[in-house]
């Protein structure tokens, strides 16, 4: 249903080749991956780069279906995936596109509340039309945030190209509905390795609120910086991360009482070992942060082997079952890039990366 779906609006126009959400075969990491490539890109022959993050305010909940509903009816979407769509922003239920069952929700699904994480991902014509080309930038986006980055000679330039970016978008949104969430607006103005000027701390004015420029912001849970190759800030993140759930779940038990090695094993491999190692796959940690993230590992090791703090670390990772920190990462990133490699440029914006000239 997914790939039926995708195809059918991809072809009938639907949604911009950027939109990455509820798209199968997209993860959140390509539209990172084409937002940094882009702006590097850009900062060859111009170094004065800035990104505007966006997010659409209460995002589906302000979804009109009946608009909804006469667009995808307008393009000759078929019938039984409207009724899909409809049915899930009206009566926030997820009812089987089949005849005849339409009444009676699938056993295990209930009633889904209207929030972004339950979008089921076959459901992508939902996003409101609200894509627009960027002369010399881009703008990506992932179900309800978007990143626009443009470039100019001077970084005043990039916030009136922003602003003028953002009218148009705000006025095509109100059309149909929809508004964004300014409160949550970041702005950040790229910089290379090479500059030595202080950092740029033009603001942007959007609808009566100033924005000033930040140095950190998050996008899909990836945090980026100025400049983009510094990776300390995402992985000292996730380290926090990682080790307040790591806390928590010690607190379950008592060390060699109440889980047994098998279930420790299953608990660092599925809930601890990905959010330590999310954004492995676009970003390389340097050797701090590195350092951190196995010393961190090596607890999480022993405990769940209940091994002693004389075991040596070198034969932690056989006796716990559980990679090297820097092994795995290193896989995550080779997975990533075949992954990419192999994707069709057509369906996947950091593949079609990959033949884009500048």
């Amino acid at each position: 249903m997914m790939v039926r779906v995708s195809t059918i609006t991809r072809s009938k126009g639907l949604f911009h080749p950027n939109e990455c959400g509820s798209v199968p075969g997209l993860k959140s990491s390509d539209p990172c991956l084409t937002l940094t490539h882009k702006v590097r890109t850009l900062q060859r022959p111009m170094p004065k780069v800035s990104t505007l993050i966006l997010d659409i305010k209460a995002a589906f909940d302000n979804v009109d279906t009946s608009t909804l509903r006469a667009r995808l009816l307008a393009s000759q979407i078929p019938s039984y995936m409207v009724v899909r769509g409809s049915s899930f922003l009206s009566e926030k239920d997820l009812y089987p596109g089949l005849p005849g069952l339409h009444q009676n929700p699938l056993p295990g699904f209930g009633r889904y509340p209207p929030r972004i994480a339950h979008l089921p991902p076959s459901l992508p014509p939902v996003r409101p039309p609200l894509h627009m080309a960027v002369t010399r930038g881009l703008m990506v986006s992932y179900i309800d945030d978007s990143a626009i980055t443009v470039a100019s000679p001077s970084y005043r330039g990039n916030i009136c190209l922003l602003q003028r970016l953002f009218s148009t978008i705000a006025l095509r949104g109100r059309g149909i509905g929809v508004s964004f969430s300014v409160p949550k607006t970041e702005l950040i103005h790229g910089r290379t390795p090479s500059q030595r000027t202080p950092p740029s701390a033009v603001p942007i004015q959007l609808e009566g609120q100033s924005f000033h420029p930040s140095r950190v912001v998050r996008l899909l849970g990836y945090w980026f910086t100025t400049p983009l190759a510094t990776t300390t800030h995402h992985f000292r993140n996730r380290l926090a991360l990682a080790q307040a759930v790591f806390s928590s779940v010690k607190g379950l038990s008592s060390p060699g009482a109440g889980i047994s090695p098998f279930v420790c094993h299953r608990i660092a491999n599925g809930l601890v070992l990905p959010i330590l190692t999310y954004g492995a796959d676009l970003l390389t940690q340097n050797s701090s942060a590195l350092r951190g993230m196995n010393s961190f590992w090596h607890r999480v090791q022993r405990w769940t082997t209940n091994s002693f703090f004389s075991t040596p670390t070198s034969i932690l990772s056989r006796e716990a079952c559980l990679p090297p920190i820097f092994s795995y990462c290193r896989y995550r990133r080779r997975l990533a890039a075949l992954r990419i490699a192999c994707a069709p440029t057509t369906g996947n914006p950091a593949s079609a990366r990959l033949c884009h000239k500048g």
